[in-house]
């Protein structure tokens, strides 16, 4: 047998080559599809995000800020309440419970675990001013949700159902908290339209779940709850702060009468002003809106929400801000949609308030968690608190019941309603710690009697966030499809995500 010869052997190395190299090609070809294909669960995924993201920013901003982000510092707690907040609340909603009561808790456990002793340079100086813009973007997302055409059609039966359901309970809060707490009939009046309020941030997310599957769309029951859940806002914050001025102002009792109407007109006046502003200086863009002037736009928008809250409480005029807040958003998007703005521009800047709104919910929840100390509860108040709040709400499932009786709808759509007007939630943290904000500001120093009064208020806020909030969410997954018939030509409409920024040019 004859031995190959240098150019042969050449030619089988070349090939030999060619083959190694098709091999590792394969190979590599074959490791991309597999990396390609792997995907981690999403909860997962958002499980290890939202660990991992916590120290990231700690550690990014102790370079920055130094000793006040570390522990016990400002910072440190509040990148605690944003990142913890934001985990926990992951965690507590794969068991159906509303994110905010993990972040409600986060809190409330860092301002009692008293040897880690994570607060000692907190400066509480800052809840106010956090729960202020949270408002403003609550109310500002609330005025950006209601649809003319819709209160248009439904008028009656959303102010109805905005009104009554809410006063009828805060007048029982008031009368049971009275004779068994022991409240002024003026403070009884305030913590009752603490606690009226309903939760768009618990009931929304279902109702638009429930409402793209088509249930209940024959009659409008979503589009009805949605419009009212705003105005019930509305009216439960704006007597809430004629309340507050009633309990905290200087002026004789007729001049706090006449201030009443007075809030009204320039909270409308203001939101008119401000959103026909907005209305007017900025231009359609088309479907491909422009990122920038879209951020502008929004800026607009919760500026003067912002300027509304802060300017009038400034003036003692608290009840007037967040009329004015909520009506400026809602000039502002019905002229906007009057002048020929794409539904695509709009959804743009709603997802910019969903967004910040995201940002806010778990400083706000959480630093109204820093403010109850569990030490000085008083066990028999707690007890007593929850029995005023048990039957305040089964008052309302009541009237909100007999409230949407002459409305055309079958005895289960109104049982829906009345069982979506029970969860509370944000409103109670944004207005809960307002009273006692006002009373460790006095000119005249702490009242001790005020200020018990006004801690007995706030823990009120916390329990019925806690009560409702995950009962009344699981109410309504659990009735919806039971309680609602299905609408299966609403149900084959394709609806934009309301966490999917639209389409933007560049």
């Amino acid at each position: 047998m004859t031995e190959p010869n240098d150019d042969e052997g050449d030619i089988l190395q070349q090939q030999n080559g060619k083959e190694n190299h098709c091999e590792e090609h394969s190979q590599s070809t074959m490791m991309m599809a597999r990396f390609k294909e792997f995907q981690i669960h999403s909860k997962i995924s958002q499980f290890i995000v939202y660990s991992l993201i916590s120290p990231l920013i700690w550690v990014v901003l102790l370079v920055i800020v130094g000793k006040d982000d570390l522990p016990g510092g400002t910072v440190f707690v509040l990148v605690l309440l944003e990142c913890g907040g934001r985990l926990l609340g992951h965690l507590v909603s794969l068991i159906h419970v509303p994110p905010m009561v993990g972040m409600l808790g986060l809190g409330i456990a860092i301002g009692n675990i008293s040897f880690l002793d994570l607060t000692q340079r907190w400066n509480p100086a800052l809840s106010s001013p956090i729960r202020q813009i949270a408002l403003a973007v609550i109310l500002t997302r609330a005025g950006f949700g209601l649809d003319l055409n819709t209160l248009i059609k439904f008028k009656w039966l959303v102010l109805r159902l905005a009104v009554v359901p809410t006063v009828i309970e805060s007048l029982t809060i008031a009368f049971l908290t009275h004779f068994l707490l022991g409240f002024p009939w003026m403070w009884g009046i305030l913590v009752g339209f603490v606690v009226a309020a309903v939760s768009p941030a618990v009931i929304v997310p279902r109702i638009l779940e429930l409402k793209a599957q088509g249930y209940g769309e024959k009659k409008g029951v979503p589009t009805v709850v949605l419009a009212s859940a705003s105005l019930d806002n509305v009216v439960a914050i704006s007597f809430f702060g004629v309340a507050l001025g009633f309990i905290f102002s200087s002026k004789g009792t007729l001049e706090m009468l006449l201030q009443c109407p007075l809030e009204v007109v320039s909270g409308c006046g203001f939101g008119f002003i401000w959103g026909a502003m907005n209305a007017v200086i900025f231009n359609p863009s088309g479907n491909t809106p422009d990122a920038d002037e879209s951020v502008a736009k929004g800026i607009f928008v919760l500026g003067g929400g912002i300027i509304s809250i802060l300017g009038f409480k400034l003036l003692d005029y608290s009840g007037a801000g967040a009329l004015g807040c909520i009506i400026s958003a809602f000039v502002t998007s019905t002229i906007w949609k009057y002048r020929g703005f794409s539904e695509n521009e709009i959804n743009q800047i709603k997802w910019g308030f969903t967004f910040l709104w995201k940002f806010f919910e778990p400083l706000l929840f959480g630093v109204i968690g820093l403010q109850i100390v569990i030490a000085d509860l008083d066990g028999k108040t707690v007890l007593l608190s929850v029995g005023c709040l048990i039957a305040g709400a089964f008052v309302r499932f009541i009237t909100t019941y007999l409230t949407v009786c002459s409305a055309g709808l079958s005895t289960r759509e109104k049982l829906f309603i009345a069982i979506s007007w029970v969860p509370k939630a944000t409103v109670q943290a944004a207005i809960g710690p307002i009273a006692l904000d006002y009373v460790k500001n006095m000119q005249s120093g702490v009242d001790t009697q005020l200020e018990q009064l006004a801690t007995q208020v706030l823990t009120i806020a916390v329990v019925v966030i806690l009560l409702t909030a995950p009962i009344g969410e699981f109410a309504v997954i659990f009735s919806g499809p039971r309680l609602l018939s299905k609408d299966k030509s609403s149900e084959a409409r394709v609806t934009q995500s309301r966490d999917d920024p639209p389409t933007t040019s560049a």
